[in-house]
C-alpha cells in the first residue's frame, strides 16, 4: 500500500521506457502502478496466473497481465483512488471488479446501459 500511496502522489506516467525492467508486461505499457494496486487479485482471465516459486511455493505471477497497464485503465484507476482515497479501509476487491466490468467487458456494459434507456 504505501508504494502505491507513492504512485498515487505523481502523476500518471504512461510508458517508462527509460526503467531497466521495461516492458515487464507488453510494449507500450502503461507504467503509472508499477506496484498493482490489486495484487494478488488472483484473476486468470485478466492474464495472471499461479506459477511455483523457487522455493517450490505457489505465488501470483502479473507476467500475463496487459490490464493494469494500458493508459485508460491506468488512468482511471488512477483518478477514482486519488478521489476517493486510498487506505487500509480502501475495498480493493469490489474496486477491481468495477474497474473490470467497465474496461473487460465493454460490450456487457454497453448493454447494459442500453437496456436501460
Amino acid at each position: 500500500r504505501d508504494i502505491v500511496l507513492k504512485e498515487l502522489s505523481n502523476a500518471p506516467v504512461g510508458s517508462n521506457t527509460d526503467c531497466a525492467y521495461y516492458p515487464c508486461h507488453h510494449e507500450g505499457q502503461d507504467c503509472t502502478f508499477c506496484y498493482c494496486p490489486f495484487y494478488p487479485c488472483n484473476d486468470v482471465e485478466v492474464g495472471g496466473k499461479e506459477v511455483m516459486s523457487k522455493k517450490g511455493e505457489p505465488v501470483w505471477s502479473c507476467m500475463g497481465c496487459h490490464f493494469v497497464h494500458s493508459k485508460e485503465v491506468s488512468e482511471y484507476i488512477h483518478h477514482r483512488l486519488r478521489l476517493t482515497g486510498f487506505d487500509e479501509n480502501t475495498d480493493l476487491d469490489s474496486l477491481f471488479k468495477d474497474i473490470k466490468e467497465i474496461f473487460f467487458y465493454p460490450e456487457r456494459e454497453r448493454w447494459i446501459n442500453l437496456q436501460n434507456l
